[in-house]
């Protein structure tokens, strides 16, 4: 059982996935965020159950100051914990959403760690009370997707209690796409003549 839970930052590959659970309190511009609100409630996910954390995100049409002007607002709440993050060159930034106006969410505070870009992505964080994740149960996202520029990143608070039952939090294979694998040589003489090479993965340098 871990106790308490807020913010923290970690990092995992898989195919250069971003991966990112929150597990510390944190300050964000001078003001405590905290361990979230725990507005998102108890949740026990149990055996053959999937959770998907990103299931309100969204592309970043701008960002200027305390306003991110997005595609679509859907799904955002006042109060609710947003994750700006451009996954091409990991950069990313927390915020809380103070009001919304048309296709605008304005934050308490102004970002000060990732300026615009058009790969950015913006996510709703969830923030549970007490989180379970039992015996065949599974917290993951959606795969990363190149046309839409969304998915592939995993962030949560948990306010209380977070239980790792047995689950698992899954993100093999969600994050981007690997290269094309080239032909090999010939067998027990290794000749690459006429074989190509493989081509290069997508990752932070933006191949």
């Amino acid at each position: 059982m871990i106790s308490e839970l807020g913010c923290k930052r970690l990092f995992s590959t898989s195919i250069f996935f971003l991966s990112v659970f929150l597990l510390f309190s944190f300050t964000l511009q001078g003001r405590v965020i905290g361990v979230g609100s725990g507005n998102d409630g108890d949740i026990s996910i149990s055996q053959g159950q999937t959770y998907y954390t990103d299931n309100i995100k969204t592309k970043a049409l701008d960002l200027v100051d305390d306003i991110v002007t997005v595609q679509s607002v859907s799904g955002f709440t006042v109060n609710d914990i947003l994750l700006a993050i451009d996954a091409t060159n990991g950069s990313f930034e927390f915020g809380k959403i103070q009001s919304i106006s048309g296709s605008a969410l304005q934050l308490y505070d102004a970002f000060e760690d990732i300026s615009f870009s058009s790969n950015i992505q913006v996510i709703r964080v969830p923030q549970f009370k007490n989180l379970t994740i039992n015996e065949g149960g599974k917290i993951t996202c959606s795969s990363f997707n190149l046309s839409t520029g969304l998915g592939g990143v995993v962030a949560f608070f948990v306010q209380k209690n977070f239980h790792m039952n047995g689950g698992i939090i899954d993100v093999k294979g969600k994050g981007f796409p690997g290269g094309v694998g080239g032909m090999g040589g010939n067998g027990g003489i290794g000749s690459s003549a006429g074989r190509p090479n493989g081509k290069n993965g997508k990752g932070m340098l933006g191949f």
